[in-house]
This record gives structure tokens, C-alpha cells and sequence, in this order.
């Protein structure tokens, strides 16, 4: 699939950070850049037997900078290379994982292992908003001006992702 799917971790309505070492269990026996992702953990490729693949991108940006950065509204488009350069947080965290040029069935599976494993969802482009979700609680920590209105969807595998994908 060549668009961005975003997977994100919230609780009480905030961005949640989880531990590396969950996408790293999940992720690193596929990556194909391990040396430049070891050096730049931020960004990692991966290849899977079954042909699928992802370019994956992992921030975690520290919310108290990004406040005081945008106080009085938008932070200007000159100003955001350095907003962000000063708002990284602890790389031991992943708070945002955006996916790109990403499929097949492995692949798939692995992004379910990872949202199930975090109480995350995983959201994409679309004319109407959507996201979905491996489990029910994870529904009540979301923060409703984003997704109360959004369309969900529950789903028990990669392949029902796939599906969801496809379907919306």
C-alpha cells in the first residue's frame, strides 16, 4: 500500500508513550537497515519472507515543548525543524509510528501484534475518519475531539486490517 497508516497510543486523552522494546521484539528481526536504524532509531525498513514490506517512521515528541512552542496557535512552517529538534523525547519510547509503502500479510500481522501489545489504534487517510482497535478499553482513553465522531472498527488480526483497509 503506498499511504501513510498511523498507529498511536493514548490514555486519558493524551499521547501515550510505549516501550521500544515492544516494537523492537516485533520489528527488528525484519529490518533490513539495522546499522542506520541502530544510529538513527527513528527510522527502520523491513522485509518480511512473505514479499511485505514498510518504511516506518517512530517518534516520540515531548508534549510540554510542543505546548509552549504552539501556544499561540500553529507553529510557523520556519520554526518546526527546530520545535522538533527540541522536543525529542526519551528514545527509549515510541509515541507515534507513522507507515509507508508498507504491506503483505506478515507485515500486517506484526502492526496487530503491536497495537494489541500497547492498547494502541491504528488510523489512516480518509474521506471520513476511521481508525481500529484490538480491544474495547482502548476506546475510553482516546481523545473524543479526535475520534468521537470517527467511524471504528474491531479488529483480531492482520488480516482483518487488511480488510478494514480495503474496505473503507
Amino acid at each position: 500500500m503506498s499511504f501513510d497508516i498511523w498507529l498511536d497510543c493514548f490514555r486519558k486523552g493524551h499521547p501515550a508513550p510505549f516501550k521500544r522494546e515492544v516494537f523492537e521484539a516485533i520489528f527488528l528481526p525484519f529490518c533490513s537497515n539495522r546499522a542506520e536504524y541502530k544510529s538513527h532509531p527513528s527510522f527502520m525498513q523491513v522485509e518480511y519472507p512473505d514479499g511485505g514490506r514498510a518504511d516506518i517512521d517512530l517518534s516520540n515528541l515531548d508534549e510540554a515543548v510542543l505546548e509552549s512552542a504552539s501556544a499561540g496557535g500553529l507553529i510557523p512552517p520556519e520554526e518546526i525543524g527546530d520545535v522538533l529538534d527540541r522536543a525529542q523525547g526519551d528514545p527509549n519510547f515510541i509515541q507515534h509510528i507513522g507507515f509507508t509503502h508498507c504491506g503483505g500479510e506478515a507485515f500486517f500481522q506484526g502492526m496487530y501484534e503491536l497495537a494489541s501489545r500497547t492498547g494502541s489504534i491504528i488510523h489512516w487517510p480518509d474521506e471520513d475518519s476511521i481508525f481500529v482497535y484490538t480491544d474495547d478499553t482502548v476506546l475510553k482513553e482516546l481523545p473524543q475531539e479526535y475520534f468521537g465522531d470517527a467511524r471504528r472498527q474491531r479488529v483480531g488480526s492482520g488480516a482483518d486490517i487488511i480488510r478494514a483497509i480495503e474496505n473503507s
